[in-house]
């Protein structure tokens, strides 16, 4: 490593507790709330800066074009192994590919703050992940303040319950908030106090990526979290809600969707241990008509859950994570679905084991064997990938 990298690397490592890291492990990890540390919008996830394309390399060196923010290009390979899947022959595909710019418009100056454009293309992927916005800063990190520091408009990731990347999380699926669902409208976001985050959105959601898009989906996304300054824990709440409008033919009120998240972070770092656990517990109704039948994934099964559509839905997702290197990752995965909380029995569960590892800068392979369990028989066909254990796998490459 030469001079400058060295410096650099010494630099983040100095200031590791102030810079931010937008997924949920890195938060608990360095005890912050901000995600804009290594990502561009505040939400989290999406196009990083430099200081997250460093973190992300995991002691690895950095080429030329990692060393910049100006362009990213981020592809995702998934492998699913199942008998539903090995009867098509099918089971890899491309879980999503595209490119971005991040443009500064306007430096940040005592008279006024900085403006910055951030295109995102799809290339190709399951679902469209095109987003666009502008986004304007009012202070920096290191301050506080009531009113919002950030400003975006425009296309973006729904700020909802913990970050993954993993489109098959059920309390994503559950509520249409996985990595390529996006709103489009105007959000705000702030740090009145180091300890605490909170991020505005007031939305349309025509162009939202779910089953409700023939509908003008005028609502609202709010979410919060806390970090007590005497605890290696971070606490949220997540809430949204979307007006469906009237029926085109009928005239009448559509149920309006809503949906509401508490979760949890903690780890044991800090007390030598290299563990870190995370916990979402997530409540929705008028959700279940979008997902079109079962929690789909990718079995054609398309039966509509007409018993189901106004039912309270309940879903929880869970991590516990063991660092074994600082590349190398053990990981367990829980997820769980009910339709109808008020019918625990009819429930979608699964249980994943697997590693997670750093192969190079800012490349990463999640490998783990699925145990999968799926009661709910009240829809023809409705379960029959879902309930099939599983080998899931996940190639990520990013400049």
């Amino acid at each position: 490593m030469n001079t400058p990298s060295k410096l650099f690397a010494f630099v983040l490592f100095i200031f590791l507790p102030q810079i931010l890291f937008a997924r949920p492990e890195y938060i608990i990890k360095h005890r912050i709330t901000r995600c804009t540390g290594c990502h561009i919008s505040p939400v989290g996830g999406g196009v990083r800066n430099i200081y997250g394309k460093s973190y992300g390399a995991r002691n690895h060196q950095l080429t030329k074009y990692g060393k910049q923010d100006f362009i990213s290009l981020d592809v995702r390979t998934m492998f699913l192994g199942n008998e539903t899947v090995k009867a098509k022959g099918g089971g890899m595909g491309v879980m999503g590919s595209h490119v971005s710019a991040n443009v500064v418009l306007q430096e940040m100056s005592p008279d006024s703050g900085e403006a910055r454009l951030v295109v995102t293309h799809g290339l190709g992927s399951f679902k469209d992940v095109s987003s666009n916005y502008l986004r304007y800063k009012t202070y920096e990190d290191s301050q506080h303040g009531i009113l919002p520091q950030y400003y975006l408009v425009g296309r973006f990731h729904s700020p909802y319950g913990l970050i993954t990347d993993e489109h098959r999380t059920y309390t994503k699926m559950q509520t249409n908030t996985h990595w390529v669902s996006y709103e489009t409208g105007v959000l705000m976001s702030g740090d009145p106090f180091d300890q605490i985050h909170y991020d505005l959105a007031l939305v349309n959601g025509t162009k939202h990526s779910s089953g409700l898009t023939n509908y003008t989906l005028w609502g609202s996304n709010i979410n919060i979290r806390v970090s007590p300054q005497f605890l290696p824990i971070v606490f949220g709440i997540s809430g949204q809600y979307h007006d469906k409008g009237t029926d085109d033919q009928t005239g009448a009120d559509n149920s309006d969707p809503y949906a509401y998240a508490e979760y949890i972070m903690a780890s044991l770092t800090s007390f030598g241990l290299p563990l870190t656990f995370l916990l979402e517990h997530s409540t929705a109704q008028y959700w279940n008509a979008s997902l079109g039948g079962s929690p789909n994934f990718g079995d054609g099964s398309k039966a509509p859950l007409l018993s189901e559509t106004d039912s309270i839905s309940e879903a929880y997702w869970a991590q516990v994570s063991l660092d074994i290197t600082e590349r190398l990752t053990v990981l367990y995965k829980y997820d769980s679905l009910a339709l109808d909380r008020d019918f625990k029995g009819d429930v979608y569960t699964r249980h994943g084991v697997g590693i997670k590892y750093t192969i190079f800068a800012n490349t990463i392979i999640q490998a783990r064997m699925e145990k999968a369990k799926a009661n709910n028989n009240l829809e023809e066909k409705s379960t029959a990938m879902s309930n099939e254990d599983a080998f899931f796998m996940l190639l990520q490459m990013s400049i």
